[in-house]
C-alpha cells in the first residue's frame, strides 16, 4: 500500500514539474499571441498576413494584408528594380483582377498602401505592372 501511494505521489509531482516546465517554456508564445490579440481587438481587426513580392523569381520586397475595419495592403520594395509607377491590382480567389491603384518605386526603393474591400482572405495574389518593366507578383495565400 505505500508502495502504491508513493508511487501515485512521484507521478503527480512527476506531472506537475512537466507541465511547469511546458508553461515556462511556452511563455513567449502565449506573450505574442496575448499581444497580437490585443493589437487586433485595438484596430478593429482580425487578423494579418504577410508575403514575398518577387519579379522574376527574385525577392523584391513584402506585402502585407490586414483583414479589419478597413482592411488594407501596404507593400515595401527594397531592391534594384527599375524606377517607375506600377499598376497595382489585386487577383481574387474566384479570378477577378481588380485595379487597386499605382506604386511609384525610386531607385529600387518604395512603399505604398491602400484601403480595400475585399476581403483579405479572397486575396490570391497582388500584381504590380510597369511599363516596360518586369512584373511583380506576391501570393497572400
Amino acid at each position: 500500500m505505500r508502495a502504491a501511494i508513493a508511487l501515485a505521489v512521484s507521478a503527480v509531482v512527476a506531472a506537475a514539474l512537466s507541465a511547469g516546465v511546458v508553461w515556462q517554456a511556452t511563455a513567449g508564445d502565449r506573450g505574442l499571441a496575448r499581444d497580437y490579440r490585443n493589437t487586433l481587438t485595438v484596430a478593429d481587426g482580425r487578423y494579418l498576413t504577410a508575403a514575398v513580392l518577387y519579379a522574376s523569381h527574385e525577392r523584391v520586397g513584402h506585402v502585407f494584408g490586414y483583414q479589419g475595419s478597413p482592411s488594407w495592403l501596404f507593400v515595401t520594395v527594397d531592391s534594384r528594380l527599375e524606377s517607375g509607377t506600377y499598376d497595382v491590382s489585386l487577383v481574387t480567389r474566384d479570378g477577378h483582377q481588380v485595379r487597386i491603384g499605382s506604386m511609384t518605386i525610386t531607385n529600387g526603393r518604395g512603399s505604398w498602401g491602400v484601403t480595400i474591400v475585399q476581403p483579405i482572405a479572397q486575396v490570391a495574389r497582388v500584381m504590380f505592372k510597369g511599363h516596360g518593366t518586369a512584373e511583380m507578383t506576391a501570393k497572400l495565400h
